[in-house]
């Protein structure tokens, strides 16, 4: 499942290797030093991928905070036998910058080996602009909207000229529409948040081992999730194919970042 890595890598790193400061530098050399043990030592790569996440973090704590960046930690989540965090490193990377190639590669090979499940649990999103521009592109520009619907509203109201009416209210629905569609979203993102597997565990019509499974097969790391309730120790949860079902809290995690 790494193999693919090995073309993205050799784009992204470098670009952090520039990067004048010392957790930059310390996290892509752990990172090739962990490549290169891959083969002849795992144990030894992956304690080096290790090293690379943590400065990575670092980096982000830092307020370094881009796709590219995220999207190295998310390689090395994956490389270090995290694929739970490495998904979610790479929406949060995805949802930055939707069009970044490297980034939508990776998810794509990783709902390929996935599966169906691999994707997100679906949610109401219109947004369609919102693929080619970005969020907050896509959010500004709804508000300019907005605001030149009401300021033809005002103009003509004031000028006594109605025909500017016509253009006015679309101008303001359509900007009401987008930024009513943000609020939903961040309230339903509140709500039911985004996880993803880390261990292979098995979806359940109840919060406990002796229920029985909704689906015959476990769920593999890096399947992704929407939480929608806990009780105790279980998360009830739902998949990208919409099945709900229960799983326990411990092979659950939640983004870091």
């Amino acid at each position: 499942m790494t193999r693919w890595l090995f073309p993205l890598l050799a784009l992204s790193l470098p670009a952090l290797a520039l990067a004048d400061s010392s957790p930059a530098e310390t996290a892509v050399a752990a990172y090739e030093r962990g490549l290169a043990l891959q083969s002849g030592d795992p144990a030894a790569a992956r304690e080096q991928f290790r090293i690379a996440i943590e400065n990575y973090r670092q980096l982000l704590s830092e307020g370094q905070r881009n796709a590219k960046l995220l999207a190295n930690l998310g390689h090395a989540h994956l490389l270090s036998g995290d694929a739970g965090q490495a998904v979610l490193c790479y929406r949060e990377a995805e949802r930055l910058e939707p069009q970044n190639p490297e980034v939508r590669a990776a998810l794509n090979e990783m709902a390929s080996q996935l599966g169906s499940d691999a994707a997100p649990a679906r949610r109401w999103d219109p947004l369609l602009v919102q693929a080619i521009l970005g969020p907050w592109p896509t959010l500004f520009l709804a508000l300019a909207v907005f605001a030149a619907g009401w300021s033809l509203v005002f103009t003509g109201y004031s000028l006594r000229r109605r025909w500017l009416y016509l253009p006015a209210m679309p101008a303001v629905l359509a900007g009401a529409l987008v930024i009513g569609s943000y609020v939903c979203l961040g309230w339903q993102d509140a709500r039911t948040p985004l996880g993803a597997i880390s261990n292979p565990t098995q979806l359940r019509e109840g919060n406990g081992a002796n229920f029985r499974p909704v689906v015959d097969r476990e769920l593999p790391p890096g399947t992704e999730v929407r939480v929608l309730a806990r009780r105790a120790d279980w998360l009830k949860v739902q998949l990208a194919s919409g099945q709900r079902g229960w799983l326990p809290a411990d092979d659950v995690v939640m983004s870091r970042y």
